[in-house]
């Protein structure tokens, strides 16, 4: 494959994913200036790597090639597309933080690359084995469990949540029968039960906290990056201002010393 046709390719996704018109500029000179292979994989790209345009690049590059296999699955591009918007969201973050055209958190997108994440309506889901055992739910380390994910794109309604999980038990009984999971996990700073002296009992928050049986929690300042900026620490707290209510008050807590969690649940079947 010529370069002219990787660079195609590399085009004709960052126009399908929507990207700000605004980085059109950086993007079209790093299109020109960077060289990237034809032969790039998910398998293969160095998730390490901190040049941001070359990140970008490849894995828009490597968009063509996950089209493929969601072609070879049978599922819908509009699913695709969905899940693809991570990059651009992960983008917008770090070119933020960086001041320059920038695609971050690689780790992350793994899933997403490998095949084994997939949004579905208001929610993420991902086929992954349990980090921690759940003995008491019969669920061991290592077991089969679809985990769930919460991207940053509004407000998390129940209704959105209900038509989320019932998709997602049709989606991966349709397209990975043998896929035989024991349960559905989340792992986040939304089920911190400490959330709930900031909340209005009728929040949509602590409406999906009640959804699960939580078993583990571990102190984090998690949640700072996803209610200021995405390098937002206790440190640099003061300098961040809070744009909405909540945010206020999460940010008062920390600045006096209060200490939230990162909590694990299971979905109450």
């Amino acid at each position: 494959m010529s370069h002219s046709n990787t660079q195609k390719i590399i085009e004709k996704w960052y126009l399908k994913l929507g990207f700000p018109k605004d980085y059109n500029v950086e993007f079209y000179k790093a299109l020109e200036t960077y060289p990237i292979s034809d032969t790039v994989t998910i398998d293969t790209y160095d998730l390490n790597c901190e040049d941001g345009k070359q990140n970008l690049l490849s894995f828009l590059f490597m968009c063509e090639s996950l089209e493929e296999l969601y072609r070879k699955h049978g599922i819908e591009e509009n699913i695709l597309i969905d899940t693809l918007q991570d990059v651009v969201r992960y983008t917008k973050i770090w070119t933020e933080v960086k001041g320059t055209l920038y695609l971050g958190e690689l780790m992350w997108l793994k899933r997403h690359f490998e095949g084994i994440l997939f949004q579905l309506g208001r929610l993420q889901f991902c086929m992954a084995p349990a980090h921690r055992g759940i003995p008491e739910k019969g669920i061991s380390e290592g077991t089969p469990v679809l985990e769930i994910h919460i991207p940053d794109e509004g407000p998390l309604t129940p209704g959105a949540v209900d038509t989320s999980i019932a998709a997602a038990r049709t989606f991966f009984a349709a397209y990975f029968p043998a896929y035989s999971y024991q349960g559905i996990t989340c792992h986040s700073w939304l089920l911190d039960p400490t959330l709930k002296e900031f909340l209005k009992p009728d929040s949509n928050i602590l409406a999906f906290q009640n959804r699960f049986q939580t078993f583990f929690r571990m102190e984090s300042d998690g949640l700072l990056r996803y209610l200021f900026k995405w390098d937002t620490t206790r440190t640099n707290l003061q300098d961040f201002q809070p744009t909405s209510g909540f945010a206020a008050k999460i940010k008062d807590s920390i600045l006096s010393g209060k200490t939230f969690y990162t909590v694990t649940g299971l979905l109450a079947e």
